[in-house]
């Protein structure tokens, strides 16, 4: 039988399974998500929004290092968002985030 324990770590609710049987389920995730991705076509620009978003920067400052307004970067950011299906820039940060923390 298997047992899972609940635990809480970074303000959110984790459930614990030992390693062997989280593989297939995590294997199933990332492919999952990247056949998701995947379908999601994205400019040029769109990408290098999407990364400053990523990588936590500021519109002033994404703007800053493409050379762009910060108005552009956030119509940029507002495709983005209807793309990805999010209502924010925390919620894309997070989309694309919560992976790499694990």
């Amino acid at each position: 039988m298997k047992t899972i324990a609940l635990k809480k770590a970074r303000g959110k609710f984790v459930i614990e399974v030992p390693v062997i049987l989280r593989i297939p389920v995590l294997m199933d995730l990332v492919r999952e998500r990247s056949r998701w991705l995947s379908g999601i076509n994205l400019t040029k620009r769109e990408k290098e929004v999407l990364d400053g978003i990523v990588r936590g920067l500021q519109h002033k400052e994404i703007a800053g290092m493409l050379n762009i307004s910060a108005r552009t970067s956030k119509f940029h950011a507002s495709n983005l968002f209807e793309k990805f299906g999010v209502r924010d820039r925390h919620e894309l940060r997070n989309l694309f985030s919560e992976g790499d923390k694990r």
